[in-house]
């Protein structure tokens, strides 16, 4: 999961999107990266 908030963090969202088949996975990794932009 971590691997893919690095991709989401280094590369355009959209993009993760089209890229990414599970979109549950997507969404967890959404939500962390949004947790760890937040506690910056």
């Amino acid at each position: 999961m971590e691997n893919l908030t690095d991709v989401i963090m280094k590369n355009n969202t959209l993009t993760t999107l089209i890229l990414t088949e599970n979109p549950s996975d997507l969404a967890v990794a959404l939500e962390k990266f949004v947790a760890l932009r937040q506690n910056k």
